[in-house]
Formats: C-alpha cells, structure tokens, sequence
C-alpha cells in the first residue's frame, strides 16, 4: 500500500472525483478480517487469498529483489544466482506478514536459512537492518523507493521470485461496478 499508493492516487481521484477514499494500513490477514467484518470495502493484498466470499482481482504481479548491504559479496552487477543467494541466511518480516511468509517459502524450496534472531515488523525496519548488514527480500515497489543508504537492491536470476497482488472485496458488495473500475485505476 504505501508504496503503490503513491503512484496511483492521483490518477484515482482524477476518475473518481466523488469517491471518499478512507485507508487503513494493516496485516493481510487483519484486513480480510477487516472485510469479513464489513468495516472495510476492499483491501489490496497479496495472494493466495483462500476465501471464497470474496472477489479478488487480480492487479500486477511484482518481482522480490534482492537487497544486501553496499559492499556485501552479493553486492556486485547483474542478476544474482537463486544459489548464490542460498548461501545467506535472510532477514524476515515478523510473524503475521504475508511477505514474510512468501520470503520464508523461497528461503525453503531454495535451501536457504533465515536469521532467527532479527525480524521487522516493517519493510522500512527492514531495510535498515539490511543498511546494519543483512539480507533480504523486497518487494520491487518497496525497493524502488529505497532511500537507505547502503542498501544495494538486485534482481535475481530467472525464476525470480514473484509475488501477485491483487485488489478484493466481498461478492455481495453493493459497490462491486464501482469496485471493478477502481482495481482498472490501480494497474
């Protein structure tokens, strides 16, 4: 949200002049409670989203960069190896983070460790424990807003590692039409 948001206001409230846009900043799993609660209209979320009440729109999906300290081995041009990467144990968002929990499965299915003994509860806390020497996954809009010095940000070799977003709501909503062209304005 806070990274996409950004780029895509402006633009929402030119085609949506009327609309009230009122944002809330939670957990995945805190804003489908949100919606089931119908104290929210829609949330953007990060998928798999295993709720079949709800209608989930499908917006981008977004490559996970590689970020490393400046002067780190991984430090150095080009993509980087999923194996190289491997050899380092990641830096984690905290329980409850549906990116920590994406980051978690590729640190699995690739071998690879995590550091136990530093976790964030945000992406920004995260970056900076990056900046004080660790490794990690970010989101590429949350890279691209990078303003830590000494964080170095890579792509990582084919298959990178990807995650898909998606804008969603509940199927009984009465704002479905407006809705629909509201997740239109997000991509």
């Amino acid at each position: 949200g806070p990274y996409l948001l950004p780029r895509v206001l402006g633009g929402v409230r030119e085609r949506f002049p009327r609309l009230q846009l009122l944002l809330t900043e939670e957990k995945s799993v805190d804003l489908l409670a949100l919606l089931d609660a119908g104290r929210l209209d829609a949330a953007l979320v990060a998928l798999p989203v295993p709720d079949a009440r709800l209608r989930v729109r499908p917006l981008f999906r977004e490559e996970l960069l590689l970020a490393v300290p400046a002067g780190h081995p991984l430090d150095a041009p080009g993509p980087v190896a999923a194996s190289e990467v491997a050899r380092h144990e990641l830096m984690l968002l905290s329980a409850g983070h549906c990116l920590g929990d994406q980051v978690a499965a590729w640190v699995r299915e690739h071998g690879a460790s995590t550091r136990e003994d530093y976790r964030a509860s945000t992406l920004e806390t995260l970056r900076a424990m990056v900046a004080g020497g660790g490794v990690t996954l970010l989101p590429a809009l949350a890279a691209s807003a990078s303003g830590e010095a000494g964080v170095v940000v890579r792509r990582i070799a084919p298959p990178a590692p990807t995650r898909d977003i998606a804008l969603v709501w509940p199927r009984t909503s009465p704002r479905a039409e407006v809705l629909e062209a509201l997740a239109d304005a997000l991509v």
